[in-house]
């Protein structure tokens, strides 16, 4: 049997069993028509659950209108019937939808009345009923989307970071199959949320620009919220510039609601940067916020910094405002682990069953064995057009003379001696430097522009060696770069000192960190060579 005719019989089979899955597995439950005792059990349905349905729409109508769930009786009520009728009709898809939604509206009215534990639980039993059935519906795709977000922001708030991760990344399907980018970019914005919290900071500037892109540049309270937080991480990387600039330009165009949110983030920048008097007008103005968080966080702020200051009296005074709401939190954080608990039962409850796990394992398998045979494939083909791409180019060396390589490095190095940029250089290079003292030669210091005009010179003459170079060493930092850019120019250790402001000997470590990632002492040489070698590609 050969090779072909074996990867032919179990494509063929994989095939099949995709077409049995997709036929025989996770069908909604449907109501026979020849069962009377169904039939009677719908009309049953028809008839009695009308008017308990009427305190969910009503909740639901307080919901989207911004008021208090005034009938939280009502909705508690509802849930208990429903849940009644569910137990006695399990395979109802349109029963189902109804208990979910009772369950959905008493958690709103838990979650209003601070009751956190009681209300995760009536979310989680309305996910739980909803994953039970599958759905095609644009509104109920959407309802299933408000459950995890709502048990994000739950966990979010009791700092349950993983769990939160898991429920936003459930709502994200949900609104990813309705293509809803309002959804979607709020979405990215609270999953941004969880990464900064776990301290995760290019992950979380990652998903507020893409929060960002998702509003299409409409200035919303889901673009602001995302910028606000990437100036705070930049502020937090020490991109001190770009972090006030972006935060102050949202001060300067902040609809009111989100005026004291890009305040407050302002005021802790100073706070942290020890300007502490532009730091208390701005903490000031927030103290009148609407916004209890924000009051508390402003008063915490001015108490630290009076006390700083040496002014006991006034921190004293700011203490006193935000510590019983301060301590309030503390207690009701207490639900943490109890929520926990309760979303990894969940998670387990709504685990597949055995059938559907044989089915799940069976599929996989089968893709496995495709894609390992479409890798594979695309793997030989790949090695051999690298094969071919190899002879042609010693090919074409053969016939090069290798003076071609030698007239292109001078041309490149009279280009960036040439250049603007290589001044300061210059100037180096004609200055008797006996010390290197950051201190003595500030006018020979490079700025973060001339850096990267330099930088940016030695990548365009040379084929973009030092970016190459960064890649395949990634432990390299920017300083590294630029010290074997100066290096590769001809500069020697004293000049390199003055030139990036720092003493010799730190040239003197840095080159041997250097030289111990490509393990080789003579780095002028070594980076030479590895210059040429990108002028032939």
């Amino acid at each position: 049997m050969n090779y072909r005719y074996i990867v032919k019989r179990l494509y063929i089979l994989y095939l099949i069993v995709i077409a049995f899955v997709i036929t025989n597995c996770g069908n909604k439950p449907k109501t026979s028509d020849s069962d009377p005792f169904a039939v009677k059990a719908q009309l049953s349905l028809d008839s009695n659950d009308l008017k308990q349905y009427e305190a969910v729409i009503v909740a639901d109508s307080l919901y989207k209108n911004y008021l208090p769930q005034s009938n939280d009786s009502a909705v508690i009520a509802a849930a208990a019937y429903f849940d009644s009728l569910s137990s006695i009709y399990p395979k109802d898809a349109d029963l189902a939808y109804k208990t979910a939604r009772a369950h959905y509206y008493k958690a709103i009215g838990e979650q209003e009345k601070d009751n956190i534990v009681p209300a995760c639980k009536d979310y989680l039993t309305a996910a739980e009923i909803m994953q039970e059935n599958e759905y095609s519906d644009h509104h109920i795709i959407k309802f299933n989307g408000l459950i995890y977000e709502r048990l994000g922001e739950i966990m979010y708030n009791e700092n349950c970071i993983r769990q939160s991760k898991d429920a936003f990344n459930r709502a994200f399907k949900c609104y990813h199959t309705l293509n809803d980018s309002v959804a979607l970019a709020i979405n990215r914005k609270q999953i941004g949320y969880c990464y900064y919290m776990d301290n995760s900071l290019d992950s979380a500037i990652i998903y507020y620009k893409e929060a960002i892109l998702l509003t299409g540049g409409k200035a919303n309270g889901t673009a602001t919220d995302s910028k606000r937080c990437i100036a705070t991480i930049y502020h937090k990387n020490n991109k001190r510039d770009s972090a006030y600039l972006m935060i102050r330009d949202l001060v300067r165009h902040s609809s009111e609601r989100e005026l004291s949110y890009n305040k407050i983030a302002l005021a802790h920048m100073f706070h942290s940067d020890k300007v502490y008097d532009s730091a208390i007008i701005y903490l000031s103005d927030c103290l009148t916020s609407k916004n209890e968080y924000t009051c508390i966080s402003a008063a915490k702020h001015l108490s630290d910094i009076y006390s700083v200051l040496g002014d006991e009296t006034k921190s004293l005074y700011y203490k006193n405002l935000y510590s019983d709401n301060y301590f309030k939190e503390i207690e009701r954080s207490s639900a943490k682990a109890e929520i926990i608990s309760l979303y990894e039962d969940f998670l387990k409850k709504t685990s597949h069953n055995k059938k559907s796990d044989v089915f799940r394992i069976v599929l996989i398998f089968f893709a496995c064995v495709f894609l390992t045979f479409v890798i594979i494939t695309a793997l030989n083909i790949k090695h051999k057009k690298r094969i071919s791409d190899l002879i042609n180019e010693i090919k074409i060396l053969k016939k090069r003379e290798y003076t071609d390589v030698d007239k292109w490095f001078k041309e490149g190095m009279v280009q960036i001696v040439n250049d603007p940029s290589f001044a300061k250089m210059e100037l180096a290079k004609k200055t008797s430097i006996k010390s290197a003292q950051t201190n003595t030669y500030d006018d020979l210091k490079l700025t973060k522009k001339e850096k990267d005009a330099f930088i940016e010179n030695v990548n365009r003459y040379f084929g973009d060696f030092l970016i190459a170079l960064a890649q395949e060493y990634t432990k390299m930092s920017y300083d590294d770069t630029l010290c074997c850019g100066l290096i590769f120019v001809g500069m020697n250790n004293k000049e390199i000192g003055a030139l990036m402001g720092v003493q010799y000997n730190s040239v003197r470590d840095r080159t041997k960190k250097i030289a111990s990632f490509f393990r080789q002492d003579d780095l002028s040489v070594m980076l030479k060579k590895y210059a040429k070698s990108h002028l032939t590609h």
